[in-house]
């Protein structure tokens, strides 16, 4: 008997769930996420 691992999640392409999460304000700009990652980097 040989036992496999169960994929987790179907597989999916890139185009299938982009843009498929729901907000509530406009998506960050990039200088405003690479702020982001320097606050943080910088708290630790």
């Amino acid at each position: 008997m040989l036992l496999k691992p169960a994929p987790v999640f179907a597989a999916t392409r890139p185009e299938e769930v982009f843009g498929r999460l729901a907000r509530d304000r406009p998506p960050k700009s990039l200088a405003d996420m690479e702020a982001g990652v320097l606050a943080e980097a910088s708290s630790g």
